[in-house]
């Protein structure tokens, strides 16, 4: 499977690859990981990236999904963060308050998303791991928020897709890792057909907006995604309702 533009106007899609969603709860390797709250299990990306920046899709140069020879003459940005203060000559925020942000510039209807104006950016970082790290059962890749969608490639591999501005998005990247260094390449797209809901009065802003992370996850561990079941008429003011949890799971599963 391969990253198709046409995604950020079809409502149909909304999330290529992406893990379900689960309880954040920290996770160690052994009781004195846990006291001392320092976890080998997890490994931040957050900090010095560089990065891309464009004003639509178009322009996005696809070399760069694939090939890092070009690397060094990117921007170098800090993430988390929003790509409007990083670059703001590129693309000034900018506040909207009762009116889309397109309004009076094009005449769109839902679910069309510009092809003209709609901030690009792709943003890489290298990183390394052991054979030890590799050796742990399941290697997720976690964006906790990125404004409005998200396209990942590691190694040159497409890995996936997601929309929604501040709900975590877990890649499954074992298939993709290797021993030594490795290089993630994630392109952000401030608009989305999620940007028709979205829309609040706010400072218009794209970034990934929340921490990255590397989850080594053991082959069998906890991970509790709870589910709420509802009738179809429940009437004003029902309350009701049950609730189903999941617990330990073999990973991958």
């Amino acid at each position: 499977m391969t990253f198709s533009s046409d995604w950020l106007s079809d409502p149909r899609v909304f999330a290529v690859n992406r893990l379900p969603a689960c309880s954040d709860h920290a996770i160690y390797r052994s009781a004195e990981e846990a006291a001392a709250c320092a976890s080998s299990l997890v490994r931040s990306l957050s900090g010095a990236w560089r990065a891309h920046f464009c004003l639509c899709p178009a322009e996005a140069p696809e070399e760069l999904l694939f090939d890092g020879s070009g690397d060094a003459a990117l921007r170098e940005i800090h993430l988390p963060g929003e790509f409007q203060l990083a670059n703001p000559e590129w693309d000034p925020p900018h506040y909207v308050n009762v009116m889309y942000p397109w309004d009076g510039w094009e005449d769109l209807v839902p679910p069309q998303v510009s092809s003209v104006y709609n901030p690009t950016v792709t943003a890489v970082r290298r990183f390394e791991l052991s054979e030890d790290d590799l050796n742990c059962g399941r290697v997720v890749l976690t964006f906790h928020a990125a404004e409005a969608a998200l396209a990942l490639w590691v190694n040159g591999q497409f890995i996936g897709y997601a929309e929604d501005s501040f709900t975590p998005h877990r890649f499954d990247v074992t298939g993709s890792v290797r021993a030594g260094e490795n290089r993630v390449a994630a392109r952000v797209f401030k608009r989305c057909t999620g940007s028709w809901m979205e829309d609040q009065d706010f400072w218009r802003f794209s970034g990934i907006h929340r921490d990255i992370t590397l989850t080594f996850e053991p082959r069998v561990h906890l991970a509790l995604r709870r589910y709420l079941r509802y009738p179809r008429s429940t009437g004003y003011g029902y309350r009701g309702g049950t609730e189903r949890y999941l617990g330990a799971v073999p990973a991958g599963s």
